[in-house]
């Protein structure tokens, strides 16, 4: 699944927490990247002092990659599914859900 912010942020943890309360397991951040905002830029949207508050913050704005499994209900259990290789993985995991949408 791609998910993408186009309307506001989100602190890491807040999204990593609504992940694991949607039913997903696995969770991993795969990439995590900073993204610098140029200052011309900046400077169009804050003011002197806004614009000093926050290149002396230490807070960031992040891209993340983040890896989840949705759980399967079928016939393989979470344990049965991390002891086999990837490639039976990749085949199992398509029949186990009834609604085939492990694919």
């Amino acid at each position: 699944m791609y998910a993408g912010c186009v309307a506001g942020a989100a602190q890491r943890d807040t999204y990593l927490d609504i992940i694991a309360q949607t039913g997903f397991e696995a969770i991993a951040i795969q990439k995590e990247k900073e993204i610098a905002i140029p200052t011309d830029i900046l400077a169009h949207l804050l003011d002197e002092t806004q614009m000093a508050a926050y290149l002396n913050s230490p807070s960031r704005i992040l891209s993340v990659s983040i890896y989840a499994q949705k759980p399967c209900t079928g016939t393989y259990q979470r344990e049965e599914r991390e002891n086999i290789d990837e490639q039976t993985k990749k085949s199992t995991l398509t029949t186990c859900c009834s609604s085939n949408c492990c694919k």
